[in-house]
């Protein structure tokens, strides 16, 4: 399992300018990002699957992204009580 817990937070790109993010890009260059950030090398993630398939085989994978440790369910604004970008 991969986790990245920097994703979703207010700082988690400003809080590693020192690692070599670029900094004071317009917008929303600061919030954390599921694994990279303005001007960061990003890694790639390599798992070793082979203890689960057989030479010759055929092997299906499957990627969910999780919010929160959990589903992502939308909620639609209500009563103007909107942010800027449209969200509650």
């Amino acid at each position: 399992e991969i986790v990245m817990d920097q994703a979703g937070t207010n700082d988690g790109c400003a809080s590693q300018v020192a690692d070599g993010v670029t900094p004071n890009q317009y917008g929303t260059w600061h919030y954390g990002r599921a694994g990279w950030c303005p001007g960061f090398k990003v890694e790639a993630a390599v798992l070793d699957l082979s203890p689960w398939v057989r030479t010759g085989g055929t092997a299906s994978i499957t990627y969910k992204g999780l919010y929160g440790g959990g589903d992502y369910h939308a909620e639609p604004c209500r009563n103007g009580q909107c942010n800027s970008q449209g969200f509650p």
